[in-house]
């Protein structure tokens, strides 16, 4: 680890990622959700997911933020009835984002927004932009302006790529939809299956973006200066993410991580995490969604963990505090999230 410590314990809410499928319509190469169209679909216990809101807000003291994304969260035939009853525990500033590749047609859109927006506490609906599969811009800018009108547009993240400018399109979207609504996501160097080796030939897409497209700043929190850092020196400087990416310095093996105390996945399966990268580890969860008893005890318990992974993607903004323990490292492969490979729980 280059720093003494990367991140903060500033953050207002505890985040609740679910995953409620890992199957994906669509096929990016740079994807780093891993979306596995071969495995199941578990139907989330309505019940269960309220004990675990409650049982979080009740330790933690904490408002909190369901996250729910995927794969592709629209192919989850239960979406509206699951964001309806999250809704039902949840009291401002608690909210809920739903993460989406927006390529349901606009009659579905439209019937989603209906049952979903009406008496529902604050929910924002954030749209990935993926020109390297079959959607068409007007289509899915007409998709976001109807989202505004209702005022549940998040944010709009076009996927930068190698294979088609999404920087003409990006452009196209701030001026009809505003800069507030659109960034540029660069979906590389990730923490899952992004090896050269393997041949989705993403590992220096953040080399070409540095390259290619001038401005970063402009173009999202991704390349904005907001991660504090301390180096070895002692000095205390604000950094970004772009930049841990671009030096290879996502590298936070050994370190004190303090992400277990204001997020927890809920996988595909039930499982339940505290990280990102143990979703793809052969690793066991915290627990399963249905060991309802089990909730108590670890939100009042959280404790920070030892980071057994050598990058990090997707929770560079939580506190990591360089320990220079011996750690052993935690292998990341796709494989172990997989229905044939995870033991039945």
């Amino acid at each position: 680890m280059k720093y003494d410590s990367v991140g903060d314990l500033n953050h207002s809410h505890f985040t609740l990622e679910l995953r409620p499928t890992s199957k994906c319509n669509y096929n990016c190469y740079y994807c780093t959700d891993l979306h596995i169209n071969t495995n199941s679909i578990y139907s989330f216990n309505l019940d269960d997911i309220s004990k675990l809101i409650i049982s979080i807000k009740n330790n933690t003291k904490m408002p909190v933020h369901v996250y729910i994304c995927g794969g592709e969260p629209t192919l989850y035939n239960k979406l509206d009835e699951l964001i309806i009853h999250i809704s039902k525990h949840m009291t401002s500033p608690d909210y809920i984002t739903v993460q989406t590749n927006l390529s349901k047609p606009m009659i579905w859109l439209k019937r989603f927004c209906s049952k979903i927006k009406d008496g529902l506490i604050d929910i924002k609906i954030n749209c990935s932009y993926h020109n390297t599969q079959k959607v068409k811009l007007y289509q899915y800018v007409k998709k976001c302006v109807y989202l505004k009108k209702q005022k549940i547009l998040g944010v709009i993240s076009a996927a930068y790529n190698q294979q088609i400018d999404v920087k003409e399109h990006y452009d196209i979207m701030v001026r009809l939809l505003g800069e507030e609504h659109c960034e540029i996501v660069p979906l590389i160097n990730a923490s899952v299956d992004q090896d050269p080796n393997k041949g989705n030939d993403s590992d220096n897409d953040i080399d070409i973006i540095n390259a290619k497209l001038q401005d970063l700043e402009k173009m999202g929190h991704f390349f904005r200066p907001t991660i504090p850092c301390t180096t070895h020196s002692g000095e205390r400087k604000m950094i970004t993410r772009n930049h841990l990416w671009l030096t290879r310095e996502n590298n936070f093996h050994g370190s004190k991580c303090s992400v277990s105390k204001y997020k927890l996945y809920v996988d595909w399966d039930g499982r339940c995490f505290s990280c990102f990268n143990y979703q793809y580890a052969n690793a066991p969860p915290v627990f399963h969604i249905s060991m309802t008893s089990k909730f108590d005890d670890y939100f009042s318990n959280i404790k920070c963990i030892n980071c057994p992974f050598t990058t990090c993607f997707f929770d560079i903004e939580y506190e990591k505090v360089a320990q220079y323990i011996e750690v052993s490292v935690l292998p990341i492969d796709r494989k172990y999230n997989t229905d044939e490979l995870r033991p039945a729980y």
